[in-house]
């Protein structure tokens, strides 16, 4: 084994043994989650070799698949803001909302319930429809997480990068949990005289958001929940959540995950854009299509990572059609996604 490969499997162990830690210390009940974070945010030795481990893991490591996932993140974005992508969901939007204006004869048996859902349908679209989106010269996006601000290279987006012990000084200090969003029509002031530590951002001030390698760190399915919710209120109207999630395997083996993940983040108020398996991540684009975060807390056990599956014991989801999980919450995913306005899929028509 060559000394690089080595350090490589020492660097990525000890990533490991910290996610695999909090989820331990969760999984034990013997303390609050909160509790368990805050001794965590505490503990800065353990921060800052963990930064450290990370940002040398994605620059001299990953090499062509940290590239790929910055250019694939590039790309999306261009995509959506320059290439018309925007323009088209919007387009959709209008076609759904016609659609649903236009339903025919309801059953007799539920007219009343479909008729005053199908309102409820309309009149969510209809105010949304109503904000003209703009298409920004630079989106401005929120990169959480970001360790050594690896978008800074890019020139077609302007990155303001943050994580929780960051690794070189051009990333904000912040703990994206306990982050306080506030109103604020001064939004592009606020945003461009920042300092550490950053603890209020104001709401609807960024066009894209990133979780790149976010969501596994937190070993509760409602701290990555709450990631979610933060940014459905940080986002403008129309604008993008990308989440990366690291999977070495085929696309099939953790698709039930993708699939719960999407049914309780477009329950928030986010439509599905996008989804790409690359060889060794998921990629996953949704785009703000409600106002208001409509965020319902039993949702948030649909967050769950294939690390958990793992440690709770649950089916092995490539030997069978069962999902716990989704069996659970069947009902409730049914009525969040009927009373969505973007409950048909981006990518249909």
């Amino acid at each position: 084994m060559s000394e690089d490969t080595e350090e490589k499997k020492k660097l990525a162990s000890f990533v490991k043994s910290v996610h695999k830690d909090l989820r331990k210390k969760f999984k034990t009940g013997e303390k609050d989650i909160h509790d368990i974070w805050k001794e965590h945010c505490k503990n800065t030795d353990n921060l800052r070799d963990y930064s450290e481990a990370m940002q040398k893991l994605a620059t001299v490591h990953w090499g062509d698949q940290q590239s790929e996932r910055i250019q694939w993140c590039r790309n999306t974005v261009v995509e959506y803001f320059s290439g018309g992508g925007q323009k088209k969901c919007i387009e959709k939007d209008c076609k759904r909302l016609q659609r649903q204006t236009t339903v025919a004869e309801f059953p007799p048996d539920r007219s009343d319930i479909l008729k005053a859902q199908s309102t409820t349908c309309r009149l969510d679209i209809s105010e949304h429809l109503h904000i003209a989106p703009s298409v920004p010269e630079k989106p401005l996006v929120l990169d959480v997480g970001s360790c050594y601000n690896p978008f800074k290279e890019v020139s077609e987006f302007e990155v303001i990068g943050i994580d929780l012990y960051p690794a070189t000084e051009d990333v904000y200090q912040c703990d994206f949990l306990t982050l306080e969003i506030h109103d604020d029509e001064k939004n592009t002031e606020v945003i461009h005289s920042l300092s550490s530590p950053i603890t209020r951002l104001p709401s609807c001030g960024f066009n894209v958001i990133i979780f790149c390698l976010l969501l596994e760190y937190f070993p509760s399915r409602h701290q990555r929940w709450k990631c979610c919710t933060q940014a459905h209120k940080l986002l403008a109207p129309h604008g993008l959540l990308i989440i990366i999630s690291p999977d070495s395997h085929k696309q099939h083996r953790n698709s039930s995950m993708i699939r719960n993940w999407t049914a309780a983040i477009t329950s928030l108020g986010f439509s599905k854009w996008k989804y790409e398996k690359l060889q060794h991540i998921h990629c996953i684009v949704f785009r703000k299509t409600k106002l208001e975060c409509s965020a319902k807390d039993e949702m948030a056990d649909l967050m769950v990572i294939h690390q958990d599956a793992l440690e709770e014991g649950l089916e092995d989801e490539t030997c069978t059609n069962r999902d716990p999980v989704r069996e659970r919450n069947d009902e409730e995913i049914r009525q969040a996604m009927f009373a969505l306005p973007g409950r048909f899929s981006d990518s249909e028509d």
